[in-house]
């Protein structure tokens, strides 16, 4: 029936570009693959209307983008499901959300099997910003990498649901054999896998293999604004820009300068090779070969690689070729090296180019974020939050992070889980500030997605409440997020909690009823269980918003 769905889901959704009013159409040298460019320096309304041509209910949420919380596309929390045959109109406000970003389903794990399309808003630079003559008139070229075929690392099982239900009998195994011992420790850092537990059979980049790389080609010596988006479900990839150096221009849509240039001069940082984690973007300046003096074509080969240093890794490759009167045929020359597992080295050495606010005042509010559990289970300070179609019913979530508006927050996230996570806030820009517990120069960078590599590493992220609503902050890990791995921001007027706490919690004992559940520690993990297994050892379970100046607690 999954193979079934996916082979329709694949004939009526072939990638196919959204024109919109002001908007431009490109598709570069490569016809099998489309995607939505618009150019508008200044903020204005669009109006997109999405048509479900699939055999089931699903959602559209523009990654990265700020919308109205109604518009944010996670099903019950934003809206209700778009249903077959049916069509919803959102509403998007772009111009000042300039940059890369991407679309895609975000009901169940509809994303993991491809439904995701890139997004790119071009609008004049900054005067300001290094290279904004040549980065303006630079060729735009995505490289937008997904996975496919989703396995288990050491199981033959394929496909989505099959994957999910191995983690699903592999946490109740790890959690039975703690519990037997005493308890599941909560609190005890695992120590960093180095492998991942899911395995994909293919790797793509702009729906090819590397068998079959896409080409572009462009003259000799041009500039070129690449725009690596990691659209795949739960792959980490390590970026090659094929022997040449490049300049990060942007992360996540937020332009970067390097954090150890001048303020008054600031520079882009160079690079030749970086890490992509699941869900973020790198906007990269790079220049083409010249022209040699036989006037012969060359080709530069940009490689994403997986990570891991115990298992295979796997490639995807792009081609780009210049070309002298005739156009050549480049085939890549893949090495499969391994570079071991994903870090933060990037994001460590960048700065956001437009200030942020100033997070180390007393006003500003911190929540602490432990990432538990295992393979996404009881995972975000010990607790698990899913919603439809991985449970029956929507609950509200009896935990979310309460802020109020106009206000400054900091998320203080700790890894104790073996693997990495891909954590995403919606509706808002967050600011690394703290890496591993080191503040990072000036404010450090702007991102919506933050990758916390394994063995107890953290990051403060922080972000300015100027979006009200309810959103979703998970792992962007696909079978992470189905397992529960989410927690919400949750926009009050005051911090009192209030009387719909026994209510929301209600909900959640007749979602674990409607499943025959009995008790948090018989559980099948993954529901919406707001407690953990009764006998644990937990890391700090912060539910309150801490000032960090004056103690002033306050319930979340």
């Amino acid at each position: 029936k999954q193979q079934q769905q996916q082979q329709q889901g694949q004939q009526e959704l072939q990638r196919r570009s959204t024109s919109v009013p002001g908007g431009q159409e490109e598709a570069e040298d490569d016809d099998d693959f489309y995607f939505v460019m618009v150019d508008q320096d200044q903020d204005a309304t669009y109006n997109v209307v999405f048509h479900n041509h699939l055999l089931q209910p699903t959602t559209v949420h523009a990654h990265g983008q700020l919308p109205a919380t109604n518009m944010d596309g996670v099903p019950f929390l934003s809206a209700l499901p778009t249903q077959p045959g049916a069509q919803t109109l959102y509403i998007y406000k772009v111009g000042v959300t300039a940059g890369t970003y991407f679309v895609h389903g975000h009901y169940g794990m509809q994303h993991g099997m491809g439904l995701s399309t890139p997004l790119v808003v071009r609008s004049s630079l900054p005067a300001a910003f290094p290279q904004q003559d040549v980065i303006s008139s630079a060729a735009d070229v995505v490289f937008f990498v997904e996975d496919v075929g989703a396995g288990m690392r050491g199981m033959p099982m394929r496909g989505q649901d099959a994957v999910f239900a191995g983690m699903q009998r592999a946490w109740q195994r790890e959690l039975a054999a703690a519990e037997a011992a005493g308890g599941f420790d909560y609190g005890r850092c695992q120590p960093q896998a180095l492998h991942t537990h899911t395995v994909y059979e293919h790797h793509i980049v702009n729906g090819k293999d590397a068998a079959h790389a896409p080409q572009y080609t462009l003259p000799a010596g041009a500039f070129v604004r690449l725009r690596f988006i990691n659209g795949a479900a739960s792959s980490n990839y390590h970026i090659s820009l094929g022997g040449l150096q490049g300049y990060v221009v942007a992360l996540d849509g937020q332009l970067a300068v390097a954090a150890a240039s001048p303020l008054t001069a600031p520079l882009l940082l160079p690079v030749s090779e970086f890490w992509l984690a699941v869900a973020q973007r790198v906007d990269v300046l790079l220049q083409l070969p010249p022209e040699s003096a036989t006037g012969a074509a060359s080709a530069v080969t940009l490689i994403a690689t997986t990570e891991g240093t115990n298992q295979p890794q796997q490639q995807a490759a792009m081609v780009l070729a210049t070309v002298a009167g005739t156009t050549p045929t480049a085939i890549p020359k893949l090495v499969n090296t391994s570079f071991g597992m994903m870090d933060m080295s990037l994001d460590q050495q960048l700065r956001s180019f437009v200030p942020p606010p100033d997070y180390s005042t007393p006003d500003t509010h911190t929540f602490v974020v432990n990432l538990t559990g295992g393979h996404g289970f009881n995972s975000i300070n010990t607790r698990s939050y899913s919603m439809p179609p991985v449970t029956r019913s929507f609950c509200p979530n009896p935990y979310p992070l309460r802020v109020v508006a106009e206000r400054k927050y900091c998320l203080d996230i700790k890894n104790f889980d073996e693997h990495a996570h891909s954590m995403h806030l919606h509706g808002h820009v967050l600011h690394l500030v703290e890496v591993d517990g080191q503040p990072l120069p000036h404010g450090g960078p702007g991102r919506d997605t933050v990758l916390i590599p394994a063995g107890c590493h953290s990051a403060k992220v922080c972000f300015y409440t100027d979006n009200p609503g309810t959103w979703a902050f998970h792992c962007h890990m696909i079978f992470h997020m189905a397992a529960g791995m989410m927690t919400t921001v949750e926009y009050v007027t005051d911090m009192q909690w209030d009387s719909n706490l026994q209510n929301r919690l209600n909900c959640i004992a007749e979602e674990a009823e409607l499943r025959q559940l009995s008790a948090p520690t018989t559980a099948m993990p993954g529901m919406s269980m707001p407690m953990a297994p009764t006998t644990t050892t937990t890391p700090t379970d912060n539910n309150n918003s801490n000032n960090n100046t004056n103690n002033n607690n306050n319930n979340s």
